[in-house]
C-alpha cells in the first residue's frame, strides 16, 4: 500500500517544486517570463540560471535563516515579529 502523505527527513526541510525550492522557482519564473515577453528568450533562460545560481550561492548551507535576518534588517515591512521591536529602535528605555 502506498502512502499519500510525504514525511520530510528533516524537520526544517524546506517545500520544493520539482528538483528546486519554492523561493528558486518563482526567481526563475519572473525572470524567464520577463525575458520572453520582451523578446529576449534565449536571454531570459541564461538569467534565470545565474539569478538560480546566484541565490544558491547567497543562501550557501544557511539556508533561510540568512535570508530572513536579511530581510528583516533591510527590508521595512519583511516579517513583523510580535516578541522583539522594529529594526529601526536602537535604544531600548525604560
Amino acid at each position: 500500500m502506498e502512502d499519500r502523505h510525504y514525511i520530510p527527513s528533516k524537520l526544517d526541510e524546506p517545500e520544493k517544486l520539482g528538483l528546486w525550492d519554492v523561493d528558486e522557482v518563482v526567481l526563475m519564473a519572473v525572470i524567464l517570463v520577463a525575458g520572453i515577453a520582451s523578446g529576449y528568450t534565449i536571454t531570459g533562460i541564461g538569467g534565470a540560471l545565474a539569478a538560480w545560481l546566484g541565490l544558491k550561492k547567497a543562501k550557501g548551507n544557511r539556508a533561510y535563516s540568512l535570508m530572513t535576518f536579511a530581510g528583516y534588517w533591510y527590508l521595512p515591512s519583511f516579517k513583523k515579529m510580535s516578541s522583539t521591536p522594529p529594526s529601526s529602535t536602537r535604544l531600548m528605555g525604560g
